[in-house]
């Protein structure tokens, strides 16, 4: 079987090759792509509960805050109508009226008691200096003044539950307390707080998109609600005020509630209403049965996340982008270019062309492999050059003994014609022997013929000279 059949057989098996770069640029973006999930995997596994707990605080300290704000306006009140009530008891009034100008000083002197701050004495008098012409009547017979009478400090108490005034017509919290005047009658000093300045504070708070601050009572009364405020004043489950969130919402401040008494903590939960999960969060008003409560969508609220999700894996793809084009460039110049190149020339070389042009730079291993098949290709070369010198000597020698064969194949020829020429003459020779040897047979049988002869004469002549 010849060279050549076998490099066809080897080529016609080999079949088309894959470039290289293409095999390292899939293998690098897997590699890539893999590592950077597995970053982002960990960056969400270990980033979530950080988050959730900025989350967690930023709720927790939204809520104390609004509760904090809440307390600071009560408190503020308190010490204000703790003052009056004070001089109410220490002052010596010259009359009724003088009480009524004094009361008078405390109408619109704070936000949350627009209506100023009224007394009511066990003699059925009602000091009322926003309306001075208001008439109770019996009201020593009201619950509100037996409550207050009731108490024996100079405290302040909430009187019920808020409640729907009759002269405003708004939503109110009576505080009462137990005083006694210079003349010796005692009595019920009482101030009605206002929701409406609480409710304008907590309406105002905007959690993401749609969360927001709200207020209600340990047994479901609704104090503040932004969503729809003609529910203040009304208790959770009653006719018209069933929403399922609304419901979620009182029994997790009950919840609440009952953990304040127990542990004093209040933690951010999570509420599900109708398939939608809110962060949850309550906090307490000082003094009262009342919790502000924060409240927000967790989709709104893990927006932010999800968004930095969103984007960061918009950017690993387009980092992942950038990359590859990047290393598709690299690749081509640095390995596809040489490597096609250095697979062309040995192509050429494993043809039997070695005149092809090896050109070799750069310090890697594609340059050391082309600067090596360049040193090959110019060992061959030279290697070539002197088998071709070689061969032309052997040629003229071949020549030199063509001429040198033939001349002594005409030679041959002659001595040929020679030794036939000899061996003719020396068949002749032969046969001429033959010839002699037969004569010289024929002599001897005759010689013998005749010696017998003489011998029966001589034996005759004896036989005779006997005689």
């Amino acid at each position: 079987m010849s060279t050549g059949a076998v490099n066809g057989s080897s080529k016609a098996k080999a079949g088309p090759t894959k470039p290289i770069n293409r095999k390292l640029l899939t293998l690098f973006m897997a590699l890539l792509i893999i590592t950077i999930l597995i970053a982002e995997a960990l960056v969400y596994g270990f980033g979530y509960p950080m988050v959730k707990d900025l989350i967690n605080t930023s709720l927790e300290n939204e809520v104390a805050a609004d509760a904090s704000r809440i307390n600071r306006e009560l408190n503020s009140t308190f010490y204000y109508l703790n003052g009056v009530a004070d001089a109410i008891e220490q002052n010596e009034f010259a009359d009724d009226k003088a009480i009524m100008d004094y009361l008078t000083g405390t109408v619109a002197r704070y936000d949350m008691i627009p209506t100023g701050a009224y007394l009511a004495t066990e003699d059925d008098v009602l000091f009322y200096p926003a309306d001075p012409t208001y008439v109770m009547e019996e009201v020593t017979q009201t619950a509100w003044y037996a409550q207050a009478v009731g108490y024996d400090n100079s405290w302040f108490y909430f009187y019920d539950v808020p409640y729907f005034d009759d002269i405003t017509g708004a939503l109110c919290a009576t505080v009462l307390r137990h005083v006694h005047l210079q003349d010796g009658r005692e009595g019920c000093f009482t101030a009605d707080l206002m929701m409406e300045k609480v409710q304008q504070t907590l309406d105002a708070v905007q959690l993401y998109k749609t969360g927001g601050a709200m207020m209600i009572s340990s047994q479901g009364l609704l104090l503040s609600y932004k969503d729809d405020a003609t529910l203040c004043g009304k208790t959770v489950g009653d006719e018209g005020v069933t929403s399922p969130f609304l419901t979620q919402v009182a029994e997790f401040v009950k919840s609440e509630a009952a953990v304040e008494e127990a542990k004093g903590t209040h933690q951010v939960q999570d509420i599900r209403v109708n398939g939608t999960k809110y962060f949850m969060v309550a906090s307490p008003v000082s003094g009262t049965d009342w919790y502000v409560v924060a409240y927000a969508k967790q989709g709104e609220v893990l927006a932010t996340l999800q968004r930095m999700v969103f984007f960061l894996l918009l950017g690993t793809v387009t980092s992942v982008i950038i990359v590859i084009l990047i290393m598709t460039r690299v690749l081509n110049n640095v390995i596809k270019k040489p490597v096609t190149n250095l697979t062309r020339n040995i192509e050429k070389i494993s043809d039997g062309d070695f005149t092809v042009k090896i050109e070799a730079s750069g310090d890697d291993e594609i340059a050391y492999m082309n600067r090596a098949m360049g040193e090959f290709v110019a060992g061959m070369r030279q290697s070539l050059t002197e088998i071709k010198d070689v061969s032309a000597g052997l040629l003229d020698a071949a020549q030199n003994s063509k001429s040198t064969a033939n001349d002594l194949n005409e030679a041959a020829a002659n001595q040929s014609v020679s030794m036939d020429q000899v061996s003719g003459n020396v068949d002749n020779m032969a046969i001429s022997v033959n010839e002699v040897a037969e004569n010289a047979t024929v002599l001897a049988q005759t010689v013998a013929s005749v010696t017998d002869r003489e011998e029966d004469m001589e034996e005759t002549m004896k036989a005779l000279a006997a005689k």
